[in-house]
């Protein structure tokens, strides 16, 4: 069990602010990016992850895999009938949730690596 990293916590406190501020569109820009990636680019890390870590490890990206398959196609699909502003905040969130799921990911592995002294030794 970990922590909440502080990139977890930016990454869903700014989508009530994206919600609150620029509406409900921007939920769209939040979660398309995320749609994409799992439903189209994630089986090959999701196959390793089960060889390394197994089913357990990978019920939620499993889940994902499956599910958010077309989920990207339908989101593109529904922008079509977004207006201008509709699509300005859907580009606004989804450029700000890309870079923050990034810093998540990033904060992930970061708590996943052994510390390191100067000397070499994990502590």
């Amino acid at each position: 069990s970990f922590p909440e990293l502080v990139e977890t916590a930016a990454y869903h406190q700014t989508l009530y602010y994206a919600i609150d501020h620029d509406g409900p569109a921007s939920l769209i820009g939040y979660f398309l990016p995320l749609e994409g990636v799992a439903g189209s680019k994630m089986a090959p890390e999701l196959a390793r992850i089960r060889k390394v870590h197994g089913d357990k490890a990978a019920s939620f990206l499993m889940v994902h895999c499956n599910l958010d398959v077309g989920h990207f196609d339908e989101g593109l699909k529904d922008l079509e009938n977004f207006s201008v502003e509709q699509l300005l905040a859907v580009k606004s969130s989804a450029t700000l949730s890309v870079a923050l799921y990034r810093s998540m990911v990033a904060g992930l592995w970061r708590q996943a690596r052994p510390q390191t002294t100067r000397l070499g030794r994990t502590g």
